[in-house]
């Protein structure tokens, strides 16, 4: 099987409708596909906003997955960062209140604790979330940023070493021609 071939495979098996995205589709309402062990109930009554724990990570260091498409995500919170990856078409997000609109290739960077929701996703818009603990950022990954003189590097050093960063996010635009 060829490099095209298995890509074109993966794309077609990321495109079905899952359950959850058929009963948003009827609706065009959330549906909660999360169990109540991927809360922080102790969090989420303090702060009025549902906080998303470790329950991702069991016997793995990374979690990815695709966001469910036909309707759009409440605003929510994480105990871990998370990358949203728009693999396909356009998404709106709002994140710590500021309205952003993500095209094909754009990556956002959501520190832990960043207030966001996800606007509602078409049938050919493809958004892939990518979750990891601050405890997985190593010093070989802070020393190979550091030497690119990455604005990701200051943002993942302060995490590590306990400093709250002045943005919650990070937003970096696909660009034309990379």
């Amino acid at each position: 099987m060829g490099i095209e071939t298995m890509l074109d495979s993966v794309l077609n098996q990321l495109m079905k409708t899952t359950a959850i995205e058929r009963q948003q589709l009827k609706i065009y309402e959330f549906q909660n596909d999360m169990p109540v062990a991927a809360y922080d109930t102790s969090l989420t009554q303090e702060r009025k906003t549902p906080v998303l724990n470790n329950y991702f990570f069991k016997n793995k260091n990374i979690y990815v997955s695709k966001h469910n498409r036909y309707a759009p995500y409440p605003v929510h919170t994480h105990t871990f960062l998370e990358i949203n990856y728009v693999l396909r078409g356009e998404v709106d997000e709002v994140v710590e209140g500021r309205e952003m609109h993500l095209k094909t290739g754009d990556l956002l960077l959501l520190d832990v604790g960043c207030n966001h929701s996800i606007g509602y996703l078409g049938t050919n818009d493809l958004l892939i979330n990518i979750l990891f603990r601050d405890r997985d950022i190593n010093i070989d990954l802070l020393n190979d940023l550091r030497k690119n003189q990455s604005v990701l590097y200051e943002f993942l050093l302060n995490r590590k070493i306990g400093i709250g960063n002045t943005e919650k996010y990070i937003y970096f635009p696909q660009t034309k021609g990379a």
